[in-house]
């Protein structure tokens, strides 16, 4: 016997269900680190339920990109029918993409940044994002042509945070080049989380202004700051000690462009490359051992008693207390950050 109209429409929605329980735990832990248990219980469903669905985590993370990225084309199909003008469809366009963003920013993110971590044989996801891209090309060419869009001379390119690679062909039209200002001492922990790397591994960090090419942050470096910190210091507080001094080290990038008195930096910083995987796995405990690591833990909880300070560490002739705080987690956080991502 076919299944009736209200198996299908509840068969859907629990599948629906999964899918928004699993892309939390990937946002979380991402592929490697994610299990088929953490996505059972995060979606509310036993393991049977789950493999009933899905046979695999990697089934899971694919029915993800492809769902999203179906309904995406979905949504915008309409706009693409209308045959409209060249700029009142692009302009549709991006205003459509603009409101499922806000509407589900979080899947939003995953659809255009999860697929650069993996790599999966089966993505049928690609058709609708190859097929979305081709029409937004389409549309700027015919804009161009037709005259209803400027063609693009910038005299300068500048990045600051930006999480993509630009092409080639963006890259050459500006006149003057193309710059990012990233948080280390290049190229020294090029990639993601540079200040999590420059604390783990003990490194001087600082802040360095390089020209952009097709490869992530292996430009020649045009400006360079050392920056001091010491061990009192967190990832929250040196993060935003290199963000004042981005500000500050632009305004004298700036003034030196419009003086023409840019010139390359040399350094003898050892060359680091870092992919967000990486970070993922070193917090989410993957290559620790934890028995030893909670012993670790349970030292310092042992140790930890105010006003008494047990443990002084001292430190080019400084002397630091050391104690621990653990939180309980009662709630997920739902943090926003607007433009500015996250640390993680």
């Amino acid at each position: 016997m076919a299944p009736s109209e209200r198996q299908n429409e509840e068969r859907e929605a629990r599948k629906q269900r999964i899918l928004k329980g699993a892309l939390e735990v990937f946002k979380a832990s991402g592929l490697e680190g994610a299990t088929m248990d953490q996505i059972a219980q995060n979606s509310g469903f036993g393991k049977a339920t789950l493999y009933y669905y899905f046979k695999s985590k990697e089934d899971v993370f694919s029915a993800i990109l492809e769902d999203g990225w179906e309904n995406i084309w979905e949504s915008l199909e309409p706009i693409i029918a209308d045959q409209g003008s060249p700029r009142n469809s692009f302009i549709k366009l991006l205003m459509k993409i603009a409101e499922i963003a806000q509407e589900r920013p979080g899947l939003f993110e995953f659809l255009f940044n999860a697929p650069k971590t993996i790599k999966l044989d089966n993505q049928p996801w690609k058709e609708y994002q190859h097929r979305l891209y081709g029409v937004i090309q389409g549309l700027l060419e015919d804009g161009v042509k037709e005259g209803e869009f400027p063609k693009i001379n910038p005299d300068l390119i500048l990045s600051l945070g930006y999480r993509h690679i630009l092409p080639s062909k963006i890259l050459k039209l500006s006149k003057f080049g193309a710059y990012n200002i990233h948080k280390s001492l290049l190229p020294m922990n090029k990639g993601a989380n540079p200040v999590f790397w420059t604390i783990l591994n003990n490194q001087q960090a600082g802040v360095s202004v390089h020209q952009m090419n097709s490869k992530i942050d292996k430009g020649p470096v045009v400006m360079q700051k050392k920056i001091n910190f010491d061990l009192s210091y967190n990832a929250k507080m040196l993060y935003e000690k290199l963000e004042l001094i981005q500000f500050s080290m632009f305004k004298k990038f700036w003034k030196n462009i419009l003086n023409g008195k840019l010139s390359n930096v040399k350094n003898n910083h050892t060359s680091t490359f870092h992919k967000k995987k990486e970070f993922l796995n070193m917090i989410n405990l993957k290559f620790i051992d934890k028995n030893k690591f909670l012993y670790f833990l349970n030292f310092l909880r042992a140790s930890t008693f105010p006003p008494f300070r047990n443990i002084v560490i001292r430190e080019k002739n400084q002397n630091y207390h050391v104690e621990i705080k653990i939180k309980k987690i009662k709630r997920k956080l739902n943090i926003k950050y607007g433009a500015l991502k996250s640390y993680k």
